[in-house]
């Protein structure tokens, strides 16, 4: 995958996003380029604090095979037993947490917690300064993209999400995240 297509698929994502609240109101008079963004089909937006974290709750539980997350902020109790839960019922369920992450004494119990449960815990490369993603990907065909850290503390904070099943997109992520994965597991970038 080239970094410019992937580039081009989280720019045309930020676009989508501003263009479905209602911020973004560009058209190809004003920008030629606008016409190269196609819109995401079968996709949901989802803000906090409004909708808390029920949407990305229910899509952990909805999981029947696996659930492959990249995530700076892991902190909200009610994720991580979703997490533990869909472990249980026979998911495999893999977490890529940024470096500093991992290594917070504030945030160890959380993790500890989750690999005694058997989910695939790695701490990303430390080759990147910072992992900031905030997505998942649930049974191979639900991708979550987001500002949102999944931290308990989310009511004073405004952050948005989408849910997407577009295939291309998916795909490219699956992508990066098989990358992101093999980078973790031997420290390179």
């Amino acid at each position: 995958m080239k970094i410019m297509n992937l580039q081009w698929l989280y720019f045309t994502l930020f676009i989508s996003l501003l263009q479905m609240v209602g911020i973004a109101t560009i058209s190809a008079s004003q920008a030629p380029w606008i016409s190269k963004i196609k819109p995401l089909t079968g996709s949901t937006l989802t803000v906090t604090p409004e909708n808390a974290h029920q949407s990305l709750r229910r899509a952990i539980k909805s999981a029947k095979k696996s659930i492959l997350m990249e995530i700076y902020h892991l902190s909200d109790p009610d994720l991580i037993q979703d997490l533990i839960d869909a472990k249980k019922r026979g998911c495999a369920v893999q977490i890529i947490f940024d470096v500093r992450a991992l290594t917070n004494p504030k945030y160890m119990d959380f993790f500890k917690q989750l690999a005694q449960a058997g989910v695939g815990v790695v701490q990303s490369t430390s080759k990147f300064s910072i992992t900031h993603s905030k997505t998942f990907l649930i049974d191979g065909d639900l991708l979550f993209v987001s500002t949102m850290n999944f931290v308990g503390h989310f009511q004073n904070m405004r952050d948005v999400g989408i849910f997407t099943r577009e295939p291309e997109v998916i795909r490219d992520w699956v992508t990066l995240f098989k990358a992101d994965l093999k980078n973790a597991k031997d420290q390179s970038a």
